[in-house]
């Protein structure tokens, strides 16, 4: 992998003997990127691409039918989908001859066939993962329809079908928290790790009926530091609808009871607070889950309970 990576000519392609250059570079390329998981080759996998990228002429190709195929082959797992490459992915079809061949070549038909199959794939980099969910009634199993499902505090939003599903793709690998509600049901948030390429299923995710007696506002209050680290706010302070309350130690927290209407809450930790308005009508179950951002050199300013419960106090530091 050594060689091959430092062969990587200036120009950021791979010479070859006989002047294909974007061939031997396509294929150097998809050497690399089978080891990509075991040595550093981001850089010259990124330079590699970004050359071939600029070698395609102005007919949407980079020479024959099979070179085209070859270098589309290593140029679409770097792209959520096909469309930055749509242009030669029509060329090559509208190239195919009437008897279904290109060429009539097996070789060229058979590896035009494969990159095409890529391209009509709804995500075409395999490092990035899909989460899918049915949001179900927990009482009567039934769907519920058009429930909300937000991913990472609103980055993401989807609502669900008329089977109760959801569908999140493209994602990039890390941590992926998701927050369910519906009108008339308790909200739900849960989380977890996505690994490179992962397809995570939750399977029927439920929810139970709100009793229609105010608005229920549940979820986990987070907090990054300065220095970029992001964590549950222990202890947080939520103040919603004239109710306050204080998340647990893994920073959630549930207030009910409160008025239906356009609702402010205030979430604070350590001196430092977030701020989040919403709408929800009587009966309704929210999940809202506030980042708050905390300065750096801020003094920071905690709940704090002595072992022996005898006496609360606070627990002051200066942040990072």
């Amino acid at each position: 992998m050594q060689w091959l990576a430092a062969a990587q000519q200036s120009h950021r392609g791979w010479l070859s003997h006989d002047g294909q250059d974007a061939y031997v570079s396509a294929m150097a390329i998809e050497a690399l990127v089978a080891y990509r998981a075991q040595f550093a080759l981001a850089s010259p996998l990124s330079k590699g691409r970004s050359w071939l990228a600029a070698q395609k002429a102005s007919n949407n190709s980079w020479g024959s039918d099979a070179q085209t195929a070859v270098v589309l082959r290593v140029l679409l797992p770097a792209v959520s989908d096909a469309r930055p490459y749509q242009g030669p992915i029509d060329a090559l079809m509208a190239r195919q001859a009437a008897d279904g061949s290109w060429q009539g070549d097996a070789y060229t038909s058979a590896i035009v066939l494969r990159v095409l199959q890529i391209a009509a794939q709804p995500v075409t980099n395999p490092d990035l993962a899909s989460i899918t969910g049915v949001i179900k009634d927990a009482a009567t199993g039934s769907p519920i329809a058009s429930a909300t499902v937000s991913l990472n505090g609103g980055q993401q939003i989807a609502l669900t079908d008329s089977t109760g599903k959801f569908l999140f793709q493209a994602l990039p690998p890390g941590e992926a928290r998701l927050g369910v509600s519906a009108a008339g049901y308790r909200g739900r948030e849960t989380g977890t790790i996505l690994a490179a390429g992962a397809a995570v299923d939750y399977g029927d995710v439920l929810l139970k009926k709100a009793d229609a007696s105010g608005v229920t506002v549940t979820g986990i209050v987070y907090y990054t530091a300065a220095s970029g680290s992001r964590d549950a706010a222990s202890s947080a302070t939520v103040k919603v609808g004239g109710v306050s309350v204080q998340a647990d130690s893994h920073g959630e927290y549930t207030a009910s009871g409160l008025p239906a209407g356009r609702l402010t809450l205030v979430a604070t930790y350590g001196g430092s607070s977030a701020e989040q308005t919403f709408s929800a009508s009587d009966g309704d179950s929210v999940s809202l889950s506030p980042e708050i951002v905390v300065p750096a050199n801020a003094r920071q300013c905690y709940p704090h309970r002595r072992r022996d419960a005898s006496d609360t106090g606070e627990l002051c530091r200066f942040s990072k």
